[in-house]
């Protein structure tokens, strides 16, 4: 009997102590996750609404997000072992792979393009790609999705890369700039600076990709660290496609996420900024067979890799929640 009271007193002590606790202290400390992304714009409308709304929170994890000037560096960090995972163009899944290095994508956030090559020029304009010879380009950085784009489109019109010169510029707000100042004569522009810029006049697409199928942005990771971290990853996507649904289902939502993300842009361009970032988004997480196909057919034809890969090793959308596109 002595033994069973002082079971009791025992456990009404524990209930006490945990009861005197904060709220959430006796709560396992959240899994942090490092993610690296190429730019700070509304295609990652998705990671800030799940990082705004509390999702990853729910998960029990805390995703730490680190910005890189263009998925060429993006892409070097994750190599580096510097972040878990790559939230960039598919195109690095593809040259990682042709090199022989880990990686694999695992869920789309972003499945049409969002970039556009302007010039000020209205002539340079009309003579589309072809009249660019000669010309400075402004690219992201090298090795990333603008690099290979321009690269692309300069091969299509009969112009070899060496007859233009590529300027690395970084944001799409210091490529407005290069711009203004003359430092380019055209460059890839993306996102609200983008939106901003044609809805001002004065500014003429020589291209705009924006209406192309391709998997701008996708959650890419090492498989050695999937092995030991799956469970992460399908939290992280349950928390990124739950996102995705809510934005999709409602532009009130995404206007406050873009809102809080460009705090000092005005209204009106924010609004317009949400409603061309929706339509872009992958609907539930997965990537489109034809995008990867488009982007590899490009990669190709711009010799950044020397053959296609099937889509199989490329792609597993295991991780994504159940009722998911696999």
């Amino acid at each position: 009997m002595k033994t069973i009271v002082s079971r009791m007193r025992l456990w009404a002590a524990l209930l006490l102590c945990l009861a005197a606790l904060p709220p959430g202290a006796a709560q396992a400390a959240p899994t942090l996750v490092k993610v690296g992304i190429p730019a700070y714009y509304e295609g990652f409308l998705p990671l800030y609404t799940a990082i705004e709304k509390g999702y990853f929170e729910q998960e029990g994890l805390k995703v730490e997000v680190s910005t890189f000037n263009g998925g060429g560096a993006a892409g070097q960090a994750f190599v580096a072992g510097s972040i878990d995972m790559c939230l960039c163009s598919f195109d690095h899944v593809l040259k990682l792979q042709a090199k022989g290095q880990d990686a694999v994508a695992i869920g789309g956030i972003e499945e049409y393009n969002a970039y556009a090559l302007v010039t000020k020029s209205a002539d340079d304009a009309a003579k589309g790609v072809a009249g660019l010879r000669g010309k400075k380009i402004g690219i992201t950085s090298p090795g990333s999705a603008t690099d290979i784009v321009v690269r692309y489109e300069l091969k299509r019109a009969g112009i070899d890369v060496k007859d233009v010169t590529l300027v690395s510029m970084g944001s799409a707000s210091a490529m407005k700039a290069g711009l203004e100042h003359g430092q380019i004569d055209a460059g890839m522009v993306i996102g609200g600076t983008l939106v901003d810029m044609l809805s001002q006049g004065g500014w003429h697409p020589i291209v705009d990709f924006r209406k192309q199928r391709y998997p701008l942005e996708v959650a890419s990771a090492a498989r050695a660290w999937l092995k030991e971290n799956g469970d992460v990853a399908r939290r992280f996507l349950k928390a990124l496609v739950q996102a995705e649904a809510v934005l999709q289902k409602d532009p009130q939502t995404a206007y406050e996420i873009t809102k809080t993300m460009f705090p000092k842009v005005e209204d009106k361009i924010v609004r317009g900024i949400a409603e061309a970032a929706i339509p872009r988004l992958s609907p539930d997480g997965s990537i489109d067979r034809a995008g990867v196909q488009a982007i590899t057919d490009q990669q190709v034809f711009a010799g950044t890799i020397p053959k296609a890969i099937p889509y199989e090793n490329l792609v597993d959308l295991s991780f994504l929640p159940a009722g998911a596109a696999h």
